[in-house]
């Protein structure tokens, strides 16, 4: 094969792979209503909890962006601009331990969250810290 019959190939597998997209993004709601049903109207009498019954739910402690000496750190603060996908590495903000000694934030422990990795976190809260902020 020559190179310009292989970036043809290569420009009509990358279509059919875009196409495959498409027609998977139309199917998986098909197929998880098919499977759960409306899940507003709960059709199919799913037990349902709200989500205080589950998690501990932890909020308001963003600290002050006007203490500069509370920002800038080491320590991931992940807000909902990290949370557009599952899986977090690190987050756009960093606080420092002052901001934890001298506001309401409250470090949640790595505990709380389940990893695949390491340093691979999940999404869920405010903000992760490796074992109370030395990440």
């Amino acid at each position: 094969m020559k190179g310009a019959e292989i970036l043809n190939k290569a420009a009509e597998l990358k279509k059919l792979r875009e196409e495959a997209d498409r027609k998977t993004e139309e199917l998986i709601p098909t197929i998880f209503h098919e499977m759960f049903g409306d899940s507003h109207r709960n059709e199919n009498n799913f037990p349902t909890r709200t989500l205080s019954e589950l998690v501990e739910v932890k909020g308001g402690g963003t600290p002050s962006k006007s203490h500069p000496e509370f920002w800038d750190g080491n320590i991931p603060w992940v807000s909902p601009k990290d949370m557009k996908q599952v899986d977090i590495s690190d987050s756009q903000y960093h606080i420092t331990g002052v901001a934890i000694k001298s506001s309401s934030t409250t470090p949640i422990p790595l505990t709380a969250y389940r990893s695949s990795r390491e340093r691979n976190y999940k999404r869920c809260g405010n903000y992760l810290t490796r074992r109370y902020g030395n990440v």
